[in-house]
């Protein structure tokens, strides 16, 4: 039970913590302590305020192991000369991406003069693609309203 100000209880918050690691509720429910596992991990599961745990306890473990198994395959892959080519160039590239390394010493992006000619037609395609992303589609006849109708720079 919650207490009055809807904070979770320790035995939530374990639960919560061992079925974002596992996805197993009645193994968490176990963990936690409780009594008749797979009943209790079925009432946590109903609990908003025990999803959003679980929610950011999986983010967290994501940001921390997941990312440290992520670059560890990354690695693997790009010097493993056993794997073709394009594979260890593109593990490569990634690295680097992530890394931080093509970026302005100050962390910001390169400015466009800074880049090179791959680097600018990735931007420009990145570009494409969100303007296509928030083009609108119209049928039918375009309408001009009569500001711009009567407005020649418009």
């Amino acid at each position: 039970m919650p207490d009055p100000k809807g904070r979770l209880t320790a035995q939530e918050r374990t639960f919560a913590k061992h079925y974002a690691a596992t996805g197993d509720g009645a193994y968490s429910a176990r963990m936690a302590g409780y009594g008749s596992p797979a009943q209790r991990a079925s009432a946590n599961l109903q609990k908003p305020g025990v999803l959003a745990e679980v929610r950011l306890q999986a983010r967290k473990r994501l940001e921390s192991e997941g990312a440290e198994v992520g670059v560890q395959t990354l690695i693997e892959i790009a010097t493993d000369r056993q794997q073709p080519g394009g594979t260890r160039v593109r593990a490569a590239a990634e690295l680097v991406k992530q890394s931080g390394i093509g970026r302005a010493d100050d962390g910001r992006p390169k400015e466009p003069h800074e880049m090179t000619a791959s680097e600018l037609q990735q931007a420009i395609e990145h570009l494409e693609r969100l303007a296509g992303d928030r083009a609108k589609i119209i049928s039918g006849v375009a309408v001009v309203s009569g500001a711009e109708r009567d407005d020649i720079f418009a």
